[in-house]
């Protein structure tokens, strides 16, 4: 193992620390609008980065099993991509991380920064894709055309292009307990609906 992917390793433990860490503390901070988590811009800045951990190492030892040199231009600029599909993700998967207490990144920005989180996190998808078109510009010409002909094709669904912000929720426990409420009844009623469906009908 090179001293590249034991970084990556690294990395990744340093993820799952840190994750543990901010997800125990946004847990006992359920109302961001009246009580900290105690985090900092840094640490869930330092967790995101590193959050994509597993897709750096499998780059990797993809350049290890066909025996070609790493690509730096080429990894630097996928660690970017990664970062912002990490972004993307999180905003479609924001209430499900709630229900979860799963690192968010929207979820921690709302902690941070209350009502203007959407707007700080749109100051730093904007700067991610700065450096995002700047690396881009230095790939290769076969390389840029084959991003963006994968990039229209993750695009085709209507706004799949757009960043597409859910609404903030300011009381998480109260939120987690709707849910797993409305969960409960939902499954009651498909239990009776089963149960009825069964029972045979008397002649």
């Amino acid at each position: 193992m090179d001293e590249a992917l034991q970084q990556e390793l690294q990395q990744g433990l340093r993820y799952w620390l840190l994750e543990q860490d901010i997800c125990r503390r946004l847990l006992h901070a359920p109302r961001p609008l009246h009580t900290s988590a105690q985090l900092t811009a840094a640490e869930v800045l330092e967790c995101h980065a590193a959050k994509s951990f597993d897709y750096r190492v499998l780059c990797l030892l993809l350049f290890r099993l066909t025996k070609k040199p790493y690509d730096e231009a080429l990894l630097s600029f996928l660690r970017l991509d990664e970062m912002l599909v990490d972004i993307s993700d999180d905003l479609v998967d924001y209430e499900d991380d709630v229900l979860a207490n799963s690192f968010n990144i929207f979820r921690c920005y709302i902690q941070l920064y209350g009502r203007e989180a959407e707007l700080k996190l749109v100051e730093r998808i904007s700067s991610l894709e700065e450096q995002h078109g700047l690396l881009l510009a230095g790939l290769t010409e076969d390389m840029r055309e084959h991003y963006w002909r994968r990039h229209r094709e993750a695009s085709e669904g209507q706004g799949s292009d757009r960043w597409v912000f859910p609404p903030p929720i300011y009381d998480e426990a109260t939120y987690r307990e709707r849910i797993r409420r409305e969960e409960a009844q939902a499954q009651e009623v498909a239990v009776a609906v089963f149960a009825q469906s069964v029972v045979p009908t008397v002649p």
